[in-house]
């Protein structure tokens, strides 16, 4: 295993501006990026992309149609995680194309380097709600669907609430917890090798569920060795236990803007979400500056 080099798994699928920029901030000879490009999107260029990283190594993996809440979640992280397992990574940190650093790249890399070995993994709590838990028990066939969508989710309604009467419960027979947080990550490549291996019995639990991107890592990680090398172990929803500084009682998640600069600096964090060029492009302009001197 390359003890020195980390992998980005970015998920991108609006603002390339803001994109390019946070590829720049995480350019470093130590860094290779991997990155998918929304289907649906079409105002992407790969080559201009390309052309503002000087150091890090560029993988575009095959783009697939990303639908919020649906199982294309899961397999578009697992896409990612694949494409940059044979390089056996030190750390593969999973960002969205709206994340921001909030340190320069050579503070982000010793920071997992001093904490090497760690699994940064959210989690909620050591229970779920009963609405959560539904996400994963009963089936959610036309969650991906966008064809007629307002009548598909109609009848899907219908289905869910047919199910909760009849006491559906496809998840009472795995025999395994389900554990709830973040779905962004840095894991090491220890893990994510061991959670590539189990991908196709993951995908078959959890087709046809709903925001199970929240789930599913979680409730794999606690089955196996790796649930006792958690950075953060409170199992409190902390930013800490991901280095994300993420706000989810402003927004859903709430898009940062210039007054919050002070706060994001000094959350001592490493990565931030969300921002928006779109909404604020002045936050963007004045981070990325402050990470360039």
């Amino acid at each position: 295993m390359n003890k020195s080099r980390h992998a980005f798994l970015i998920m991108a699928h609006k603002n390339p501006r803001q994109l390019k920029k946070l590829l720049s901030l995480l350019d470093h000879p130590r860094t290779d990026l991997y990155i998918h490009l929304d289907k649906k999107s079409h105002v992407f260029d790969s080559e201009d992309l390309r052309s503002g990283v000087l150091f890090s190594r560029i993988f575009f993996v095959p783009p697939m149609a990303v639908f919020w809440g649906s199982a294309s979640q899961i397999k578009c992280e697992f896409q990612l995680i694949e494409a940059a397992l044979p390089e056996k990574y030190a750390y593969y940190h999973l960002l969205s194309g709206l994340d921001l650093p909030l340190k320069k790249i050579e503070e982000i890399l010793s920071f997992f380097d001093e904490c090497q070995g760690k699994e940064f993994v959210s989690f909620q709590s050591k229970t779920l709600s009963k609405t959560v838990y539904q996400r994963a028990s009963l089936y959610w066939p036309f969650q991906g669907i966008r064809v007629l969508r307002p009548v598909f989710l109609v009848l899907q309604n219908i289905l869910i609430s047919l199910q909760k009467k009849i006491g559906i419960d496809r998840w009472k027979n795995s025999r395994i917890t389900l554990y709830k947080g973040a779905n962004w990550f840095s894991c090491t490549h220890g893990y994510l090798s061991l959670l590539a291996g189990d991908k196709k019995k993951i995908l078959k639990l959890f087709s046809h569920s709903f925001c199970c991107d929240e789930l599913f890592l979680q409730t794999h990680l606690m089955t196996t060795e790796y649930k006792d090398r958690l950075y953060d172990m409170s199992f409190s929803d902390s930013c800490c236990s991901i280095q994300r500084m993420i706000d989810w009682n402003r927004g859903t998640p709430y898009t940062f803007r210039s007054e919050d600069e002070q706060i994001l600096l000094q959350s001592g964090l490493m990565f931030a979400r969300k921002f928006d060029d779109q909404i604020d492009a002045e936050i963007i302009e004045s981070l990325e500056a402050k990470l360039k001197e």
